[in-house]
C-alpha cells in the first residue's frame, strides 16, 4: 500500500495491485502492468508514463492526475476501467501510441472527466474512448496525430481542436454535439470530422472546417 504523498525518480509498477491511500505521486514513476485501487493523485509537476508491457487496470479507484500522465505504451496496449474507476484529469493526458481507454470485468459505473488538456500527439491510427466510461470533456481535447474516436452521440462541452480527425462512435451512425467551442487547426490547419455534427445554441466554432 503507498499512503500519502512520496518523491520517486526511478518507481516502476511491474505487476500486482497497487493500493493508494491518498497516495501521491511527487517526481517521476511508469506504470508497466498492473492494477491500480484505491485514490491516487499524480501532484503538479510530476509525470507519470505508461509503457510497453502487459495491461494496465484502474480498478474501484480514483486517479487524478494534476500533473502529466505519458500514455507511451505499446500500440494497443490499453487502460481497462473496471469496478467502478474513475480518472479526472486536471493537469495534461499525452496519448502517444494508438490504444483505447474501455472497459473490462468487474463492471460499474465508469468515469472520465477531462478539466485540463487531453492530447493525441502521436500514432498514425486512432485513440479510442469507447461508450460507458462516463467521458465528459470540460477542457481541452486535441487531436495532433491520427484520430480520437468518442463515445458515439458524444456532447462536447469543452474545446476540440488539432489537425486530425475526430470520428464518433465505434459502430457509425452516431452524432457529435457541440455545446462548447471548436478550433480546427495548430496555426494553421484542418481538423476533421467522421460522423454527423450538431451545433448546439451558444456553442462557438474558430476558423474554417470541414465534416467528411
Amino acid at each position: 500500500m503507498f499512503n500519502g504523498a512520496f518523491g520517486s525518480s526511478n518507481l516502476s509498477l511491474r505487476g500486482g495491485t497497487y493500493t493508494g491511500n491518498d497516495a501521491s505521486i511527487n517526481g517521476n514513476a511508469e506504470l508497466r502492468a498492473g492494477t491500480l485501487t484505491g485514490s491516487w493523485t499524480i501532484a503538479p509537476g510530476a509525470t507519470f508514463t505508461a509503457v510497453a508491457g502487459n495491461n494496465k487496470n484502474l480498478s474501484n479507484v480514483t486517479l487524478t492526475n494534476q500533473g502529466t500522465f505519458i500514455w507511451n505504451a505499446a500500440n494497443f496496449n490499453f487502460l481497462y476501467f473496471q469496478n467502478n474507476a474513475g480518472l479526472i484529469n486536471e493537469g495534461t493526458i499525452d496519448v502517444r501510441t494508438d490504444t483505447a481507454f474501455t472497459y473490462s470485468a468487474p463492471l460499474g459505473a465508469f468515469t472520465f472527466i477531462n478539466n485540463g488538456l487531453l492530447v493525441k500527439s502521436a500514432g498514425p491510427s486512432t485513440w479510442t474512448i469507447v461508450d460507458g466510461l462516463g467521458f465528459d470533456n470540460r477542457g481541452v481535447l486535441d487531436v495532433r496525430s491520427g484520430t480520437i474516436n468518442l463515445p458515439a452521440n458524444f456532447t462536447n462541452n469543452g474545446t476540440l481542436k488539432g489537425v486530425g480527425t475526430f470520428a464518433i462512435g465505434q459502430f457509425g451512425n452516431s452524432t457529435l454535439t457541440n455545446a462548447g467551442q471548436v478550433a480546427p487547426g495548430e496555426s494553421p490547419g484542418t481538423l476533421s470530422v467522421s460522423g454527423k455534427y450538431v451545433q448546439s445554441a451558444g456553442a462557438v466554432w474558430i476558423s474554417s472546417w470541414r465534416i467528411c
